[in-house]
């Protein structure tokens, strides 16, 4: 957003008088332009994307191991889930049926399942270790 957006600039002051998105039941009335919050800074599914990027590796437990990578990226989504997608596939450890939930290749509902529950677990047990 920052390379579309600078600071005090129109774009800007109109975003923070909005301060969020908001969803009504038939429309959503977008926080920035269309063109940017549901294209250009959007991650689409199997879309290529300019991006910064952290990486790093994470063993079961959740501590980081190996070191961290900063840099430019091109990153490409495989798929586009909603916070309550994701919690169902976390409470049932099943891909819910909806069509809108296609895996792009390589990847599979199979796989996403577990990874998605793999990270699950270990940021649980990286919280239960601070307590």
């Amino acid at each position: 957003m920052s390379h579309f957006i600078q600071p005090n600039n129109a774009l800007d002051q109109v975003a923070s008088r909005r301060a969020t998105t908001v969803y009504l039941v038939e429309k959503a009335v977008p926080m920035l332009p269309r063109i940017l919050s549901e294209n250009l800074c959007s991650l689409n599914p199997n879309v290529e994307k300019l991006a910064f990027s952290v990486v790093w590796k994470v063993d079961s437990d959740g501590n980081e191991i190996g070191p961290r990578w900063f840099g430019k990226s091109v990153i490409k989504t495989c798929v586009r889930l909603s916070y309550g997608e994701a919690q169902t596939i976390i409470e049932t450890e099943q891909w819910p049926e909806a069509a809108t939930l296609q895996v792009a290749a390589p990847h599979t509902n199979k796989t996403m399942t577990e990874h998605l529950i793999a990270l699950y677990v270990s940021m649980i047990f990286k919280v239960l270790a601070q307590l």
